[in-house]
Formats: structure tokens, C-alpha cells, sequence
């Protein structure tokens, strides 16, 4: 079926042929968004796009998405929208200057596979209203200081490639703003630790959720962060780690993942000596529960895998004393061998809302102040009925968006790592 152009949300270039654009009147030929990188005759070459203002309006086109090299040598924007908000492209960083001058009002961006090792300071130049841009799998070895020194408005900053090797001294220069960063390198098992100067994060003291995940980093590294008083969101996933003295200084942290570093266990019993009394949700894992003490008071949410029994640690009731906890979720590695008296009662909290462990295939889902106790073995609540993964993630859902006390920012952050369990965690980052 063939359509006449008048508004089309989204166009994808391979459909092109099931429309027909009236020549005779342009300004009425709306397009919003336009894809182009489906199509495997357009990956891997230069385009450019004089044509597109002989089709439609190009005023009302926002969304640009983009599969294959833009060729900046023909002055391939100028013939683009000044009301673009979002674009995904393959760039090049090297030798282009004013790049993004047609484009005022760009306000995400995101460059797949692009080799940024010589880029120049004023790539980004013009781009002073742009708040969220996003590396993904691109040559990028090095970040210096003045790189992104125009991006003034930059709020969100996502490098996710596994080639960055060092971030220099006041490297973020000029992104005041900058609220959340993440990096995520995918190189932990490997001799190519990521490099982190002390002041690295010099001029970004405005960030509050900070991802450096798979990154090889030290408890040196950590001394980077002190300044960071703003702090909500912490993951150190797959690190090095093998002390949390850092996090004292972090005084307004919600949120911590430390989850698969090198802590010793000794870390853990005296897990109650960090002081964290603004932390909601924790994620771990370790040989036994934490020894949870006042400084947890507002610890709300626990995610934990634990390496040895647990029944000792239960009866000692190491969780008991977390007033506020109603989500707790122990993925617990026992001997098989191990032998489970049924009237055993597994834990009791006053609060519990939310309860899972990996002996049960049920999920908990339990009233505030329920007061029955709970076993070790799945029948004995039959209550309980066995529920589907996709009710699971909805349950989840509605308790990191709805129940858990944190900023909202935070909430997002929950939600994509333990939810979306990073399963399209980028898709929607162009529109935010």
C-alpha cells in the first residue's frame, strides 16, 4: 500500500517506496523521526543529505537515527533540521571543526564505533545545549582535559567500549552539570586496568550517580570519589576492591553496588564500622551476611549472594535490627549435603514486604507487618502460589518505582539494573 507523505512519526529509508511525496508542496511533507541503518547497503559508507529538503520539511524532523558514516566532507548537514534534538551517528573526531553548528539545539547524542583517539577539542564546539551523550563501542583510548570542555549543558555521560585505558587529570573540564556518569568496559579479567587520576572528577562535583563497572579498579582508584559529596548512586561491579573506607565521606550515598570485587570477609563483620546512614539499597556478595549495625538504619532493600550456609548467621539475626528493611533477596550457595530441620524458621522481620531465596522458586510477596514465619522448605507457605518471571519483573517494578524511599534518579537507575537487568538499558537514552 502506498501513502501520501503529509506527518509521518517515524520513517525508515528502506520504506521510502510505499510513499509519495508531493513535489509541488514540501512544507507539508512532515517527517519527525528518520531511520536509516537497517538497510545493509548503506553500512560502511559515506552519506550525505542534500536530497532530503527536495522530499519534505526538514524544520519539523527531530530524530535522526543513523547506521552508516555521515560524510561531513559534503556538508552533510546542512541540509538538516534546525529542530533536530537527537541524533545516533558514525563519526569521526578527527580534523572537523564546526561540526555541529547547523544543530543548536541538539540535546542527545549517541556515536556508535567511531575512533575518537585524535579528536580535537572543538569537535563538540556549538553543542551548548546538549545533555546526553553516549560512546558505544568506539576507539577511545584516552580522555584528557578539554576534551569535552564545550559541553557546558552535559548532564548524562555513557562511554561504554573496552579500549579505554586512562582518565587524566580534570578530565571532565567543563561539565559542571554533568549529574550522571557511567563506563562500563568489559575488561576486568585482563592485565588492562583502567588508569583513574586522583582528580580525574575535579571539575563534575555535581555528580550524583556514578557506574564505573568491569573497570580493573583499585582501592587507590577510590580516592578519586572523596570529593564527590553529592553522591546517590554508587556500582563498583566487577573490580578489585578489597576495602570501603571511601564510602565514609559519601555521606548522601542511597544506593551501593559493590557487588563481585576482591573484599576479604573481615570486611564484612565489621561491615557496621561504614558509616552509611542515608543508604536504602544495598547489593553484595560475600562469604556470610554483613554485621549490620545503627549505621544501616535506613537500609531498606538488600540484594546479596552469600558463599557458605547460612543458618547460623540467621539465628544470629544479623538483619533483625534493619527497622526499615522490607525487600531482601539472598541468592544463598549451601552444601548440598546440608541438613535443613523444617521447623527451622528462616528469618522474621516485622517489615518484610519482599522476600526471595534461591531455596524457594516462589516469590514472597508479603504484607507490612505480617507476622507469620517463614521455613525452609516451599510448601510450607502454600499460600504462596509459584509465579511467572514476567510477574516477578512486575513486582519488582512496582517496588523500585513505588515503594523504595529514594530520589528519583535513583529509582530510574534501580529499575534499569535490576529490572530491565540492563536488557535494553541504552534503547531510550536518545529521548530522555
Amino acid at each position: 500500500m502506498v501513502e501520501e507523505v503529509k506527518k509521518i512519526e517515524g520513517l525508515n529509508l528502506d520504506d521510502l517506496s510505499k510513499f509519495i511525496f508531493d513535489l509541488s508542496n514540501i512544507q507539508d511533507n512532515k517527517i519527525i523521526k528518520l531511520y536509516a541503518k537497517s538497510d545493509d547497503s548503506f553500512q560502511n559508507k559515506k552519506f550525505n543529505f542534500e536530497w532530503l529538503p527536495k522530499l519534505i520539511n526538514i524544520d519539523f524532523l527531530q530524530h535522526l537515527i543513523f547506521g552508516s558514516e555521515l560524510d561531513y566532507d559534503k556538508d552533510s548537514f546542512l541540509g538538516l533540521s534546525k529542530q533536530l534534538i537527537s541524533l545516533e551517528a558514525h563519526l569521526s573526531g578527527k580534523d572537523i571543526e564546526n561540526f555541529f553548528s547547523h544543530l543548536p539545539i541538539l540535546r542527545n547524542l549517541i556515536l556508535y564505533e567511531c575512533d575518537f583517539n585524535e579528536m580535537e577539542p572543538y569537535f563538540f564546539k556549538g553543542l551548548d545545549r546538549l545533555k546526553s551523550l553516549i560512546f558505544f563501542g568506539s576507539e577511545l583510548h584516552v580522555i584528557k582535559k578539554g576534551m569535552f570542555h564545550h559541553l557546558k549543558s552535559l548532564k548524562k555521560l555513557y562511554i561504554i567500549t573496552s579500549v579505554l585505558d586512562e582518565l587524566k587529570k580534570d578530565c571532565f573540564d567543563g561539565l559542571e552539570s554533568l549529574s550522571s556518569l557511567e563506563i562500563w568496559r568489559s575488561h576486568k579479567f585482563d592485565d588492562l586496568c583502567l588508569k583513574l587520576d586522583r582528580k580525574a572528577f575535579k571539575s563534575c562535583r555535581n555528580l550524583e550517580k556514578v557506574i564505573l563497572s568491569e573497570c580493573g579498579l583499585m582501592d587507590s582508584d577510590m580516592l578519586s570519589l572523596e570529593k564527590l559529596k553529592n553522591l546517590k548512586y554508587l556500582c563498583l561491579t566487577g573490580n578489585y576492591l578489597t576495602d570501603l573506607q571511601f564510602v565514609n565521606n559519601l555521606k548522601n550515598l542511597e544506593a551501593l553496588d559493590i557487588f563481585d570485587n576482591n573484599f576479604d570477609q573481615d570486611i564484612f563483620e565489621r561491615f557496621d564500622e561504614f558509616s552509611l546512614a542515608n543508604l536504602r539499597f544495598l547489593r553484595f556478595d560475600s562469604q556470610n551476611i554483613p554485621k549490620f549495625g545503627e549505621n544501616y538504619k535506613n537500609l531498606q532493600a538488600i540484594d546479596g549472594k552469600v558463599y557458605s550456609d547460612v543458618k547460623a548467621d540467621l539465628k544470629l539475626r544479623r538483619l533483625n535490627g534493619l527497622q526499615k528493611l522490607d525487600y531482601l533477596k539472598l541468592n544463598v550457595a549451601y552444601s548440598s549435603d546440608h541438613s535443613k530441620d523444617e521447623n527451622e524458621p528462616v528469618l522474621f522481620i516485622k517489615n518484610l514486604k519482599y522476600f526471595r531465596l534461591n531455596f524457594y522458586e516462589n516469590l514472597f510477596d508479603l504484607n507490612p507487618g505480617d507476622e507469620e514465619k517463614y521455613f525452609w522448605k516451599d510448601e510450607a507457605r502454600a499460600e504462596f502460589a509459584k509465579v511467572s518471571y514476567k510477574y516477578l519483573k512486575n513486582v519488582l517494578e512496582e517496588y523500585f518505582q513505588e515503594i523504595i524511599d529514594v530520589s528519583s534518579d535513583v529509582k530510574e537507575e534501580l529499575v534499569k539494573a535490576f529490572v530491565q537487568e540492563n536488557d535494553g538499558r541504552y534503547n531510550n537514552l536518545a529521548y530522555d
